[in-house]
């Protein structure tokens, strides 16, 4: 038997090898056919499809083989004869590749899903599709396969100087594309140098000066291309330390040269000095290039000259003994030095000859003095610690007329208010100012406070100038600065009174500088800086003439900026260098240009730049000037003659005076707002337009040199931020013709949807994408993406769904800044946008829409803007440390680095990951991407329920229902379709529907309990849940999850709160409370498992919902004593226990401010309850003598017997800094509401314990204060005001998702 399948094995095996024969006889003979070549290019780990041109003959077998150039076949495929193009068999080595397949009308097609390197086939080699006999095909394709490059290796370091080395390396694989070959500062990573068009295995030096002598420096050398760069990998980084500086001192005599003066400036001297400087650096430094010479001393005794030697230590002895050969040899003799006389030391000499015990004495006094200086620059040192500022730092500015009046304001007062036009150079004669304050103020702190539209600033509908909340923001950053560098600050840690905050920084008797900057109403800046004290100084600049002039107001000093003088006009144009062409321009002529730009320091400054770089006169430029204002756009109606001209200067340095890339980057940022534009999102917008990276540093370089923009480093995210003029910013926008609007809106759309993230738990991430969200607002506002607009042009097809992830973004983060009314508008355009792509959203009928997604979303994908920007995503820690289980370390680490630095994911990383089964392949997210982003934008908004209150949180309870459900209906159907789980069917099940059935309360306690119960099980089902879930292509959850569980537990025990309350005996209750406790035990078990501890094993830091669930657990014990269950409780849970949890809660140092309010109103209502508990016991007591009451229970303070007017004292110290938190939050409104109750119960026992204690009052009056009275002594303890018919429910339910 074995031997017979042994022979049909042979038998089967020669049959295939015959089969194979006959196809490469038959492809063989059809080699020489004449064939057109298709060249197809494409990046690794795209897909690319072969159309088959020949005649298919469905009865005989296709084949797709790749020609090896004559020199033989490589078969890829076979498909049989009379079968489906699922029917195929793939040979080696093709063998395992589940990538390439069959499509097409009639299966004929070859396509490969993800093309490898391997794929390539050029220089005589092609794809080409057979049939044998009858083959009649017309094509075959050429495949050139693109890649990032690959690293420079052979780097080496050479020719190490003080101030410069040289950097060797060799060009590797170019990935197919032109490489450049680039070098960078690798800890700060700032681009040194780039060299283009660098060939495989061409050598290529770098030459790097400019350096610190005796200074290590981190360098990266890596490879780039239009796909990316080949990245600072350990072979890529090397460390280069230049050399340390040494010195000696030489004295040469010169025979027969007259003494004429010791000093070597002298007149007389000169030629001396210049012949022998001559003659040493000759006779040096072509063998010792960074040596300089120079001569130091000149005494008599015919003429002696102390020459200092200074350059590299190491050739210190080498250049001593070339020297000294020089000299003795008679090299120098024909400048008169005597070569018998030559004499070197390390230090300059004394000139006269001094008792020994005088330097010993010397030494000794010197010794004493450094230790003391020593000793004393230790304590300056520990008590300055660093420089505190964040001021930009100004270009170079020319100290006008109204610079100089401006300083001399402030040598007479300490506050002013700097007013003028838009243009006029407010803002950096204040920067100059600062900077001269920095050079003289030894303290150097100085802060500037600018109107930084970020998230909170421009929800809260302040948009332009300077907010309140930007002012408190800022003084807070500052506060923290002071003390991190070392200063004295004497306040607590989240304190937000702002009056606290003033009062601190004038106890720390801190010099400072502060500058408020685009004020527009004074009324933002704290009355306490208004009149400042002697260690502060005030800037404030406004383009309002009348600001601060008002009677309620103190007088504050004012400058009115004029612009230049005609003074000014000449000397600013001529200052500069000698080849200065504006200095041989007569002055008339320069004040005819500053009259073009009413002499605005904007206008000079830019006309300036324009004719030093280009060389031309200052008549061409004004022709030129008048040209360009001739030509200029449709965005100037309004502008002044000057203003124009100003909008014509900045066009001109545009078009003439900038390269291309820097070009386009700055109309970019024409689209965003003017202050404060991360560069994060303008490199990712530009090389959207281009394919290309930008060099960030020449970039900001070119802006700079042009007086164009300003740039600072924000700390927290450590990414630079450019501003540029609100007048340049419009004039670049009027250059632009719609065409390239439109590819610039495009690009820096695609630029938003991949680093406008919704995952903002880390905070670095959270507070870049508050940065980027006013100018996502105001790239919004451009008529292009208007609702109307894109519904009713047919261009504008491609983003749609582009428009419709962004909104849903806003909406998503409106919801977590506690602002429902943004939250709808921006979900309400969303849905509309979902609406025009499929009708009658959302729909119950699953299938039908599921269908017609999947069917949009396929052909949709190749021209959308969004479906080509899914993968291109920006990861953060959490998902690196999820992805850290499927991956490598290496690809981890880089991941990691990349998020550090807010670099989106490339192509080729998200291959590798599909490779690792940590993302989803192309043909996925074609059928995915739409399906996924409407589930996404009916959860986001279903979820807006939950931070709804009253009347509308019922109105909107439908519609979240529905929502919630077509969500999560469409995600089930995508799995049961593919068996791929996206992460949307989790979420909206678990912080969705599960939710929703709590929400529900019906009238029947036995149906709530039936809820409850199942609510319970769903969450049980989630936590033992073993799928793995996908969001947008990227793997997100795996069945080890610690936040999930914590999550999952958290809603289980407020379950069986809420089932204590509706149990129907003290048995049952007493089970669900076991329940809730041991439900209880894991929430906190799982959340402090993601916590920081401290030496003693105690939790500081960690989960941002840690502070929460330890307030559940304290808020538990609260609600059940106020429910009258205290008998049923568990012996642990006590009034103690609730007041530790609460202070737990607080001992978190990154507890958020609404957290931290809700354990003060915990330890208040435990305070409060604890004292009604002994006043109920005593009035027993008095009522029967024969009952003792004593509570066995543990009291709430355990230092000795609580007095009851101890415990008021308590509670209202614990209330008071709850509600002085509240009044930040004002739509927390149940808690707001809870804090009032519980504030008039504590007044009434205050007042009830004071009637006890005071005689009895006359009949007829009360001991009870007034309104009045209660106004008179400050105690205005209603937040949301006495009277006032509110809503108690909450703006979210009692635990948030």
């Amino acid at each position: 038997m074995a031997v017979k399948m042994r022979n049909r094995q042979v038998l089967i095996w020669a049959l295939q090898v015959l089969s194979i024969v006959v196809l490469l006889n038959d492809v063989m003979l059809l080699a020489g056919n004449a064939l057109e070549t298709i060249r197809e290019e494409v990046a690794e780990g795209e897909s690319v499809v072969f159309d088959c041109d020949l005649e298919y003959d469905p009865n005989k077998q296709l084949y797709w083989v790749q020609d090896l150039g004559g020199t033989g076949l490589i078969v890829i495929l076979q498909r049989f004869a009379n079968s489906s193009p699922e029917h195929i068999e793939l040979h080696h080595p093709y063998r395992n590749r589940t990538d390439i397949t069959l499509e097409g009308p009639e299966g004929t097609s070859l396509r490969i899903g993800s093309v490898r390197r391997a794929d390539n086939a050029t220089n005589g080699r092609y794809y080409e599709c057979q049939q044998p006999q009858g083959d009649k095909r017309k094509s075959r394709y050429e495949l050139h396969v693109t890649y990032r490059p690959d690293p420079p290796t052979d780097i080496g370091i050479r020719g190490v100087r003080l101030y410069s080395f040289n950097i060797s390396c060799t060009a590797s694989d170019g990935g197919g594309l032109s490489q450049k070959l680039c070098l960078k500062h690798h800890g700060k990573n700032l681009s040194i140098i780039c060299k283009e068009d660098i060939d495989q295995g061409e050598e290529v030096q770098f030459s790097v000066g400019g350096l610190n002598y005796s200074t290590p420096y981190q360098l990266c050398v890596y490879a780039e291309n239009q796909l990316g760069s080949s990245g600072c990998g350990k072979s890529s980084v090397v460390m280069v330390t230049t050399e340390a500086i040494g010195q000696f001192y030489a004295e040469l005599r010169f025979l027969n040269v007259p003494f004429t003066s010791s000093d070597r400036n002298d007149q007389r001297n000169r030629e001396l000095v210049y012949r022998l400087n001559k003659t040493l650096i000759g006779l040096l430094q072509p063998s010792h290039p960074d040596l300089t010479v120079e001569v130091t001393k000149i005494r008599q005794g015919s003429v002696i000259v102390t020459v200092r030697f200074k350059g590299v230590q190491k050739e210190m002895e080498n250049i001593k003994g070339t020297l000294k050969q020089a000299v003795t040899g008679g090299d120098l003799a024909h400048l008169g030095v005597d070569p018998h006389y030559f004499h070197t030391f390390a230090h300059s000499k004394a000139e006269k000859s001094t008792p020994v015990w005088i330097p010993i004495l010397g030494t000794v006094a010197t010794i004493v003095l450094l230790t003391a200086g020593g000793l004393l620059l230790y304590w300056k040192l520990k008590k300055r610690a660093t420089e505190v500022t964040n001021v930009p730092e100004p270009t170079t500015y020319f100290e006008s007329e109204d610079f100089k009046r401006l300083s001399q304001q402030l040598e007479h007062s300490n506050i002013c208010i700097v007013h003028g036009q838009l243009g006029i150079g407010k803002s950096q004669a204040v920067m100059n100012f600062v900077k001269q304050f920095q050079a003289k103020t030894k303290s150097y702190v100085t802060w500037f406070i600018g109107n930084t539209n970020n998230f909170s600033d421009t929800i809260t509908n302040e948009d332009t100038g300077l907010s309140q909340k930007t002012v408190l923001e800022k003084l807070l950053e500052f506060v923290e600065e002071l003390k991190e560098s070392g200063r004295p600050v004497n306040i607590k840690q989240g304190e937000k009174d702002i009056a606290k905050i003033c009062d601190a920084l004038k106890d720390s008797k801190n010099k400072c500088l502060l500058v408020f900057d685009d004020v527009q109403d004074i009324s933002v800046i704290p009355r306490q800086l208004l009149t400042p004290w002697p260690e502060l100084t005030i800037l404030i600049t406004t383009m309002d003439e009348t600001l601060g002039l008002h009677s309620d107001y103190p007088e504050i000093p004012r400058l009115k900026m004029k612009g230049f003088s005609q003074t000014d006009v000449v000397s600013f144009l001529t200052s500069g260098s000698e080849d200065n062409v504006l200095k041989q321009t007569d002055q008339t002529v320069l004040r005819e240009l500053a009259h073009q730009f009413a002499f605005l320091p904007l206008g000079l400054s830019l006309a300036k730049s324009h004719i030093l770089g280009s060389g031309t006169s200052v008549q061409e430029y004004l022709h030129h000037l008048h040209q360009q204002r001739q030509a200029m756009g449709r965005g100037n109606k309004n502008l002044s003659e000057p203003e124009r001209n100003v909008f014509a200067a900045v066009q001109l340095l545009l078009t003439h005076r900038m390269d291309e890339a820097s070009r386009q980057v700055l109309q970019l940022m024409a689209f965003l707002m003017p202050n404060n534009i991360p560069t994060g999102i303008i490199s990712e917008a530009y090389w959207h337009l281009s394919g290309r990276e930008l060099n960030v540093d020449e970039f900001i370089k070119a802006v700079r040199k042009l007086s164009l923009g300003q740039v600072t480093v924000e700390k927290k995210t450590e990414m630079r931020m450019m501003t540029i003029h609100q007048l340049t910013q419009r004039a670049v926008l009027d250059m632009l013709y719609d065409k390239e609007q439109d590819e610039m809106i495009c690009a820096l759309v695609k630029a938003f949807l991949v680093l406008f993230t919704k995952d903002t738990r880390e905070i670095r991430v959270g507070h870049f994408v508050s940065q980027l969200y006013p100018h996502l607002l105001s790239l919004l506002g451009h008529p292009t993406l208007s609702l109307e607009n894109l519904l009713s042009v047919e261009n504008s097809e491609h983003l749609l769904t582009a428009l419709i992830r962004l909104n849903e973004v806003l909406c998503y983060l409106y919801c977590q800044q506690r602002h429902p009314d943004r939250a709808m508008d921006a979900a309400d355009k969303a849905k509309r946008l979902c609406n025009h792509i499929c009708k009658d959203l959302p729909s119950e009928h699953i299938s039908e829409v599921y269908g017609k997604l999947k069917r949009e979303g396929l052909d949709r994908f190749q021209n959308d803007v969004y479906g080509k920007t899914v993968t291109r995503q920006l990861l953060t820690s959490s998902n690196i440390d999820l992805l850290k289980l499927n991956v490598p370390q290496d690809v981890a680490d880089r991941l990691a680095l990349m998020a550090e630095s807010f670099q989106p994911l490339s192509k080729e990383q998200y291959c590798h990951l599909i490779t690792y089964e940590a993302a989803l392949n192309e043909d996925q997210i074609k059928a995915l991407y739409l399906i996924e982003l409407v589930a996404s934008v009916f959860y986001t908004s279903g979820r807006i329920l939950f931070y709804l209150h009253g009347d509308r949180r019922k109105e909107y309870f439908e519609t979240a229902w529905k929502e919630l459900h077509f969500s999560h209906n469409l995600s089930r159907e995508f799995a049961s379709d593919t068996q791929v789980h996206l992460l949307n069917e989790m979420l909206s099940k678990r912080a969705g529907i599960l939710y929703l059935l709590k929400e529900k309360s019906p009238d029947n306690p036995q149906e709530q309990k039936n809820d409850l119960l199942q609510v319970i099980n769903g969450y049980k089902e989630l936590i033992s849940d073993q799928n793995t879930y996908f969001e947008y292509g990227i793997l997100k959850k795996v069945q080890k999850d610690d936040f999930h569980a914590m999550f999952c537990y958290r809603s289980i025990v407020d379950s069986f709160k809420r089932l204590a309350k509706l149990a129907s005996s003290p048995d049952e209750r007493r089970r669900f409370f076991l329940d809730h406790n041991n439900n209880a035990k894991m929430m906190i078990g799982y959340a402090e498992k993601q916590g920081t501890r401290d030496q003693e094993g105690r939790i500081i830091d960690g989960l941002e919902l840690l502070p929460e669930v330890y307030n559940m657990r304290a808020q538990f014990i609260i609600d059940m004593y106020e429910a009258g269950f205290k008998d049923d409780l568990p012996e642990d849970d006590r009034l103690p226990s609730a007041a530790q949890w609460a202070n737990k809660a607080l001992g978190i140092i990154s507890c958020k401010p609404l957290r931290r309010a809700k354990a003060y109103l915990l330890l208040a209502s435990a305070s409060m309850m604890a004292y009604d508990q002994k006043e109920a016991l005593c009035s027993d007591h008095e009522e029967s003598a024969k009952e003792t009451a004593t509570d066995e229970k543990q009291p709430l303070m355990q230092e000795g017997p609580p007095d009851k007017n101890d415990m008021l004292a308590q509670a209202e110290e614990y209330l008071n800094q709850s509600r002085k938190i509240y009044k930040e939050f004002p739509n927390a409104v149940a808690d707001i509401d809870e804090a009032n109750t519980l504030m008039e119960k504590l007044m009434k026992c205050k007042d009830e314990s004071t009637e006890m204690q005071a005689p009895q009052s006359p009949r007829g009056t009360s001991n009870k204060p007034n309104q009045e009275e209660l106004a008179a002594r400050g105690d205005d303890w209603s937040l949301n005001g006495v009277g006032e018919d509110r809503d108690v429910e909450g703006i979210e339910m009692k635990i948030l998702p």
